[in-house]
């Protein structure tokens, strides 16, 4: 089994922050839709209950639900909002920054009031459920989640291109937890501050249509990285999901 630390970084990755329940909750027919979700803040809570090989991580999102305040995040009791959720432990992730312009995440579950902070079920697996990819900055990571996200024509995206290939990673989420300086203003001047891998570029783009990501099915696999300050990505060019290549 994969130690908890691990999991814990995968599952308050930007880009699970978005996924899918796997297992069964109430609300299944629910979403979360947001037409100006551009800098829109936000946080996850995830939810470890039972042990290995049975333990089970469920996450909640504040996305729509709650701003997500910087000082209520950090005043959250972990015991109260555990017990609340029925669940053995709680860990927070850092406090992030939508950079899309609108969402929706299709199929999620139960909103709930955790301490002060309301937040919607968004994920439930196993922690030993398998998953595609490796750990560390630049590393790609295969999730499946059912969500729609657009940046708007006329608005700047911004890629990490890896050397060699016909992919961009776009940029869904930051968050300053790393680099207490960043902004969404500074995110235009972010490739001086990043360790790039070997051949990697970063670079800003404004679109001249709107972008559409929307994982495909059956499968709906989300190819999903991080950079070395905690920013989350999202892959084109790898399957149907993108509606262009910025």
């Amino acid at each position: 089994m994969r130690p908890l630390s691990t999991i814990a970084s995968l599952l308050l990755a930007a880009a699970p922050a978005a996924a899918a329940a796997r297992g069964p909750h109430p609300g299944v027919a629910r979403e979360i839709a947001v037409d100006v979700a551009r800098d829109l803040p936000y946080c996850e809570i995830v939810a470890i209950t039972g042990t290995p090989p049975d333990q089970v991580a469920r996450t909640y999102d504040t996305t729509g639900a709650s701003d997500c305040a910087a000082a209520r995040l950090a005043a959250m009791d972990p015991g109260k909002a555990a017990e609340a959720l029925h669940a053995d432990s709680v860990i927070t992730g850092p406090r992030r920054h939508w950079v899309l312009d609108q969402l929706l995440v299709f199929e999620v579950g139960e909103t709930r009031d955790l301490d002060g902070t309301r937040a919607t079920l968004v994920d439930s697996r196993s922690t030993d459920a398998p998953r595609v990819g490796g750990n560390g900055p630049y590393t790609p990571v295969e999730i499946r989640r059912i969500t729609r996200f657009v940046f708007e024509k006329g608005k700047p995206v911004f890629l990490l291109i890896p050397p060699g290939k016909k992919i961009v990673y776009v940029m869904e989420s930051y968050t300053d937890q790393v680099d207490r300086s960043l902004s969404l203003q500074a995110l235009s001047r972010l490739g001086g501050r990043l360790a790039l891998p070997r051949g990697w570029k970063f670079k800003v783009k404004k679109l001249e249509r709107d972008l559409v990501i929307a994982p495909v099915p059956p499968g709906r696999i989300a190819h999903v990285l991080q950079d070395d300050l905690g920013n989350a990505y999202v892959g084109c060019g790898l399957d149907e999901a993108c509606s262009q290549l910025p």
